[in-house]
């Protein structure tokens, strides 16, 4: 256990594969022969920071067995990915993406990594899968970024190693929900929700998957040490459509870090220039025009000219205006979905555009009007700190049971932030304090799910 807190005696039990040995050296040794099966530890102390043991008033037993390891043992196998809990993903993966059979093999003898890959798509489908039909799903924060980021690298393994077509990774929610459906009922009662809310994931994050590949290659030969800069990194999520994230995987394989308070440091000068350098260009044309020694008519005739870099920027500030609003939609809108394909009425989005409050609330009333549910949408500002959030319920239906003010206010809370006076089924408010969003978000599932249930 830890150095403080609950603690007590701990009982391991090995299993020895060879047998009729006196196998106790090879008791937590790395022997591959010799296997942690079970782990008890009877909890009955707390430790405090001087090292002393005081008596827990409630006592129990923490205890966990490993289900594979047990598995192969009762098979008679050498290892887990033998046992018929992978061997029938194993054969799905073949079928679906051609590769040559499943042969065991791991390290150096495993050179072309296609045994590393089949390990790392049957782990990660079979995790997801579980997940999500637990009640998780992948998505831009804590638990769900993790989800998000384990999917991802079993779909660059299986496209990258295996050569699989786009789409293989969502077909082997099946073959999980046939090995593992018997015992856990809740992958075959909630096959079809799963296998979308992967295939959902698996195309938006396809689209950027070779090309960020090959530009990630050329970034990693330029580097000096072992850090890859953060306008490196920015350069290919902003150019080239590169997930952060995946960056970060990938360049971790390789024994690399991202310099990432340098990609945030990139995004945010990228925005400032974006809204800034027409402005600035405008400013200079006028200021040359006025002190030039020119005739009147001259300056006039000068100062019409300028008439172009301020429609450049109207227009660069529309531009971005328009991003943000189909980023904000395209991302609460497959929020929704898969929330009804959850049988929710209701549904909590974080997008990633900044304090633009038109945009959060434009993707609010899309999915009120296009799905009818009852939505919150979140978005952050990083260099800030700073927090917009929109609720919106429809006119009809939840309108009676859940008050879009008192449901965004509650929300809050934990932003340090206000609600503002909101009309029309609307509530709009600003937070103070992003850091605490993953509680504010949860706060927001907390009290829609009392009220409308």
């Amino acid at each position: 256990m830890g150095d403080t807190g609950p603690c007590g005696p701990c009982s391991e039990i090995h299993f020895d594969r060879i047998g009729n040995r006196n196998a106790s050296s090879f008791v937590n040794d790395e022997d591959p022969n010799c296997i942690e099966l079970w782990n008890l530890v009877f909890i009955q102390f707390n430790r405090e920071a001087d090292g002393s043991l005081k008596s827990l008033p409630a006592k129990h037993v923490d205890t966990g067995m490993g289900f594979e390891r047990l598995t192969s043992i009762l098979q008679h196998k050498n290892s887990n990915y033998d046992t018929d809990v992978f061997v029938p993903i194993f054969d799905a993966i073949q079928q679906a993406t051609g590769a040559r059979p499943y042969s065991g093999k791991v390290g150096p003898h495993d050179a072309d990594k296609v045994d590393m890959a089949y390990r790392v798509v049957a782990d990660h489908i079979r995790t997801l899968s579980i997940a999500i039909a637990d009640g998780s799903q992948p998505g831009n924060v804590g638990r769900e970024y993790v989800l998000r980021r384990i999917l991802r690298r079993a779909v660059r393994y299986g496209r990258e190693v295996l050569k699989a077509e786009e789409g293989f990774f969502n077909g082997l929610v099946n073959v999980v929900a046939n090995v593992l459906g018997d015992v856990f009922p809740e992958l075959k009662q909630n096959e079809e929700r799963i296998r979308k809310m992967i295939q959902v994931e698996e195309e938006s994050f396809s689209r950027n998957l070779f090309k960020g590949i090959r530009k990630f290659n050329k970034a990693v030969e330029h580097v000096q040490g072992n850090i890859l800069s953060g306008e490196a990194t920015f350069e290919l999520s902003h150019t080239f459509g590169f997930p952060l994230d995946l960056t970060q995987l990938m360049a971790e394989e390789k024994k690399f870090s991202v310099d990432i308070e340098g990609f945030h440091r990139a995004m945010k000068a990228a925005r400032e220039r974006s809204k800034t350098a027409p402005k600035k260009k405008v400013l200079s044309l006028k200021s040359n025009v006025e002190t030039l020694s020119i005739p009147a008519a001259k300056k006039a005739e000068n100062k019409i000219e300028i008439v172009l870099p301020q429609d450049q920027m109207r227009k660069a500030q529309k531009h971005v205006a328009e991003e943000d609003k189909r980023k904000a939609v395209k991302i609460t809108t497959e929020k929704a979905d898969l929330a009804v394909s959850d049988g929710k009425y209701f549904c909590i989005s974080h997008v990633d555009v900044g304090l633009d409050v038109a945009a959060v609330r434009e993707a609010v009333k899309k999915v009120i009007d296009q799905k009818g549910l009852s939505v919150m949408v979140f978005s952050t500002d990083e260099s800030t700190n700073k927090a917009v959030v929109c609720a919106g319920v429809p006119e009809k239906g939840d309108k009676g049971k859940l008050d879009a003010s008192e449901w965004l206010s509650n929300a809050l809370g934990p932003l340090k932030g206000r609600c503002g006076k909101g009309k029309g089924g609307l509530a709009t408010g600003q937070g103070t304090d992003a850091s605490h969003l993953n509680e504010a978000m949860g706060l927001a599932v907390k009290f829609a799910s009392v009220k409308l249930t």
